[in-house]
């Protein structure tokens, strides 16, 4: 008996008797079909969800969601902000002058500060937070239900449990922000781009900072 209303046999119920001469009744075949249209709503709705949200990826060194993940997940929060009328806030990281803490102490050793500012960065996140791992140095937070002065706090925050963990052979371990919040005539690359280039901003003007873009 079919699970799910679809040509391609999807889901298939199948109920077997030790009887081997038993043959099922009106009333127990009545009873299989009340079951199967009582979980058939709940079973549809799983799958559409799970084809629709696949699991992201996650990145390997650092077990944040990946580059590719960020992306999906980026234009995912975005259609739900816009459907439910909530802020999204976005926060661009990137860790200050990593070219030079590679070429000081070897990329393995810089590999291991990259993982555990991603502990911390995962630690120091909201539980609605989503941090990712863009690439390198790179990082970037969608907060979803937050603005963009929330957006500045988490990078308070994680620059804060920064400079009370110095890393053997560089000390303290800088980071630059860049924060912005979803507009109403925003889509994800305009989002996305005010926040690279309020992160822009932040490496110019001196790094260790978050710089808010302005509202547009």
């Amino acid at each position: 008996m079919p699970l799910l209303a679809s040509e391609d046999g999807q889901g298939m119920l199948a109920v077997l008797t030790r009887e081997p001469d038993r043959r099922f009744s009106e009333m127990d075949i009545t009873t299989l079909e009340d079951v199967v249209s009582g979980t058939r709503p709940a079973l549809e709705a799983s799958l559409e969800l799970r084809e629709a949200d696949p699991v992201p990826e996650l990145d390997p060194l650092t077990e944040l969601y990946d580059r590719r993940a960020f992306h999906a997940l980026l234009d995912r929060e975005l259609g739900r902000s816009r459907g439910r009328r909530e802020p999204l806030a976005l926060l661009m990281l990137d860790v200050d002058r990593l070219t030079t803490i590679n070429a000081r102490i070897g990329h393995l050793a810089a590999d291991d500060i990259i993982v555990q500012i991603a502990a911390l960065l995962r630690d120091v996140a909201g539980r609605e937070d989503l941090p990712c791992r863009i690439g390198g140095g790179r990082f970037g937070a969608l907060l979803p239900g937050r603005d963009t002065l929330e957006a500045e706090r988490l990078f308070e925050r994680l620059q804060a449990t920064l400079r009370e963990r110095p890393f053997p052979g560089v000390g303290v371990v800088t980071m630059s922000g860049g924060a912005t919040e979803l507009l109403p005539s925003d889509d994800a690359a305009a989002l996305l781009g005010r926040a690279d280039a309020a992160l822009g901003l932040a490496k110019v003007s001196g790094r260790d900072i978050v710089v808010a873009a302005a509202r547009r």
